[in-house]
């Protein structure tokens, strides 16, 4: 059963020969799900930078499924090196963590300090590559896995105005792995959301945590009622949508 209830699917890891822009980050960020709002679903929590900046996974089977595909091939096959990188290349990148492959974006290139960095699309998380890692570490992304859509949801919590702490105050959070989150809306390339944990209380029973309401009262954030919401697509997802894209 499907977590999501998903009335739309935009696959923004197009075929590079259809439009050169489909290879570019910009395009990357356009090309969303399109979900049913005002209902909660439970989630797979990959990747929480601030509260501005979060991603959830919608199907954590069909992550699983893809990754042991991309690892199945990219350890039996001749890999197709990428010998210049640049900005905004779908790839396949080896994880130095646990030396798996998983789909990513270039997203920078410092050539002062010899580094590539890359985001990877189905969870949110980044990593930095050095560029004479390069010719073993990314690849070029097989058509096949061109065709998944992208499995990491950028979120944005609803009702906050600015972070009051920095991020390594917010990767200090103890959050569970599994969240609810109530989709309220979108705007620009994140979705709007409230999201709601289980935590035991002092008796060992459950309570649970609103994370937008924890984080104002403990003073991480300040509280706004002006966030921008946004439930139509953008121009760029109804162009892709009419085909004239």
């Amino acid at each position: 059963m499907r977590i999501f209830l998903i009335t739309d699917t935009f696959n923004i890891l197009k075929d590079d020969t259809m439009n050169s822009k489909r290879n570019t980050l910009a395009t990357y960020q356009t090309y969303r799900k399109v979900i049913s709002y005002k209902k909660s679903f439970q989630v797979t929590l990959t990747s929480f930078n601030n509260p501005f900046c979060f991603y959830v996974q919608e199907d954590l089977k069909s992550f699983k499924d893809l990754n042991d595909k991309l690892q199945n091939f990219y350890t039996q096959k001749s890999l197709v090196l990428i010998k210049n990188p640049s900005v905004g290349k779908i790839c396949a990148v080896k994880l130095s963590k646990d030396n798996a492959w998983y789909r990513a974006i270039i997203q920078n290139i410092n050539q002062d300090q010899n580094m590539v960095e890359v985001f990877f699309v189905d969870n949110g998380n980044k990593e930095f590559i050095t560029i004479n890692e390069i010719n073993i570490n990314i690849c070029e992304l097989n058509e096949e896995f061109k065709k998944h859509p992208v499995m990491g949801l950028k979120c944005s919590l609803k009702g906050i105005e600015k972070n009051l702490k920095n991020s390594s105050d917010f990767k200090s959070l103890a959050l569970p792995e599994t969240v609810s989150v109530y989709f309220i809306g979108n705007y620009q390339d994140s979705y709007y959301v409230d999201v709601n944990f289980e935590q035991k209380g002092e008796n060992d029973d459950l309570i649970i945590i609103n994370l937008n309401k924890y984080l104002i009262e403990n003073r991480y954030v300040e509280f706004s009622n002006n966030n921008k919401l946004k439930h139509e697509m953008s121009t760029t997802e109804n162009l892709n949508k009419n085909g004239k894209f």
